[in-house]
Formats: structure tokens, C-alpha cells, sequence
């Protein structure tokens, strides 16, 4: 018995037409996987290479990518937890994957630099963050609601550094627009 909402999957067709969607959905979902996990050992190298922080922040947020889409997936239940199916209904990936999103984007826009009050704003959202992870382990039952609360405000703390950046004609700004917001 639990409280969490049941997703059943149903297809409508042939055998054959199901099994051809099911396996396109896997290749696509791998395809996906791949591409982030040669992004994140390439940016480990580099780290390696340089010693630059960013490269490290940028491999975190890569990393929380890829823990949240193994999670939509179903992959991270049938790889770490398949014995335990209750795992899959914690929150902790979209807390860990809001998190190195904001962890990349401050140190990528030097927000601690450039516009220091948002930066000490960014550490309420970054506390937010890691309660959804520890809730998790200790169902205090928060996490939903930091969840729809964070989907609300961190959108608008990237658009308040968009805005506040591009006043202030900060160039890396631009690259951020053109290269990484579509991303986030």
C-alpha cells in the first residue's frame, strides 16, 4: 500500500509496432545517456588537465543530469534498487539535478563576482535543494513542495542574472544565452 501516484504504461497496436516504439524509446534514452556521459569524462579531463573549477562544477551538473535521467528512465531502479521499488518514488534526483544547475550557473556567470547579494540568495535555494535530497532518506514528506516551489523560483533566479548581467553588459552572458540556456 502507498500514497505515491501508479503509472502503468499501455500501448495500443501489434506486437511487433509496440516492441518497434519500446526499443526506439531505449535507443533514444541511451543515445541521450552516451551523450552525457562522454560530455562528463571529457570535462573531467579537461578539469584534470587545467585544475579549473568550472570544468568540475560543469561535470556535477552533468552528473545530476544523468542520475535524473536514469531516474525518469527507470534505469537507476532497475540498476541500484531493483529489489526495492518504493526507492524509485523519493525526489532526491530532481533536488540533486536543480542543485548542480545552480551550482554551474554561479560559477559559470561568477555570480559570487559579478552580483554578490543573488549569489548569498542562491544559498536559501541551494539549502532547499539539499533538504529534497535528505528527504529522501527521512521522509519528512517536504519534498514535493520544495520541488513545485523551486520549479517557480529558480527559472526566475536565472532570468533575474540574465537580466542583471546583460544590464550590466557582461559578455559571457551572451555565450550563456546563445549556448547553455536552451540546455538548462
Amino acid at each position: 500500500e502507498t500514497k505515491a501516484p501508479l503509472f502503468i504504461k499501455m500501448f495500443v497496436g501489434t506486437e511487433l509496432a509496440v516492441s518497434k516504439y519500446c526499443r526506439y524509446n531505449e535507443r533514444f534514452s541511451l543515445f541521450i545517456l552516451s551523450i552525457i556521459i562522454i560530455m562528463m569524462l571529457y570535462n573531467l579531463s579537461l578539469f584534470t588537465v587545467t585544475k579549473e573549477y568550472f570544468y568540475f562544477s560543469y561535470c556535477f551538473y552533468l552528473l545530476s543530469c544523468l542520475i535524473c535521467v536514469m531516474w525518469f528512465n527507470g534505469y537507476l531502479f532497475e540498476l541500484f534498487w531493483p529489489n526495492s521499488p518504493k526507492n524509485n518514488l523519493h525526489l532526491f534526483p530532481m533536488g540533486f539535478m536543480f542543485l548542480g544547475q545552480l551550482v554551474f550557473v554561479n560559477k559559470m556567470l561568477n555570480v559570487k563576482n559579478q552580483i554578490p547579494l543573488t549569489f548569498y540568495f542562491s544559498f536559501i535555494l541551494i539549502s532547499c535543494q539539499i533538504i529534497i535530497v535528505v528527504d529522501s532518506f527521512l521522509t519528512l514528506n517536504v519534498a514535493p513542495t520544495l520541488i513545485y516551489v523551486l520549479s517557480i523560483i529558480q527559472p526566475v533566479y536565472l532570468i533575474n542574472l540574465i537580466v542583471r548581467l546583460s544590464i550590466k553588459k557582461d559578455k559571457l552572458i551572451y555565450i550563456f544565452i546563445i549556448g547553455w540556456l536552451p540546455i538548462l
